[in-house]
C-alpha cells in the first residue's frame, strides 16, 4: 500500500474523463483509469504513462453492480484510501419497461 494520493476517474479512456485523469496524474496522484472496455482502457493508460505518471487500469462498468463490487474489492486490496472520485461514466437508461420507468421517476422527482 502507498501513502500517495489516489484518484479514480470513471469513463476515463477518452474525452473529458481522459483529460481529467491526465490533469490529476500531472498533479502527482496515482490515477485509476476506469473503463468498461479493457482494451480501450489499456490504450489510455499506455498513452498517459508515456508522460511518466502513475496511471493504472480499473475495469469497471458503473451500470453493472457486480463490476462495481469487483472494482471496489480490487481497490481495497491495493490502496489505503481513495482521495478523489470523478464519476464521469454515463449510463443509458431504458425507460421503456415499467421497472425502468419506476426507477427513473424515483431519481427524477420534481422539487417542492
Amino acid at each position: 500500500m502507498t501513502g500517495k494520493k489516489q484518484a479514480l476517474v470513471t469513463g476515463a479512456n477518452k474525452g473529458i474523463g481522459f483529460a481529467i485523469a491526465k490533469g490529476l496524474a500531472e498533479q502527482g496522484m496515482t490515477v485509476w483509469i476506469g473503463a468498461r472496455d479493457p482494451e480501450r482502457g489499456e490504450k489510455a493508460v499506455a498513452q498517459l504513462r508515456g508522460d511518466g505518471p502513475d496511471v493504472r487500469l480499473l475495469v469497471i462498468d458503473v451500470a453493472d453492480d457486480t463490476s462495481v463490487r469487483e472494482a471496489a474489492t480490487r481497490l481495497s486490496e491495493e490502496i489505503d484510501a481513495l482521495h478523489v472520485l470523478v464519476n464521469n461514466a454515463g449510463i443509458l437508461v431504458d425507460v421503456t419497461t415499467p421497472q425502468a420507468r419506476s426507477r427513473w421517476r424515483l431519481f427524477n422527482r420534481p422539487s417542492k
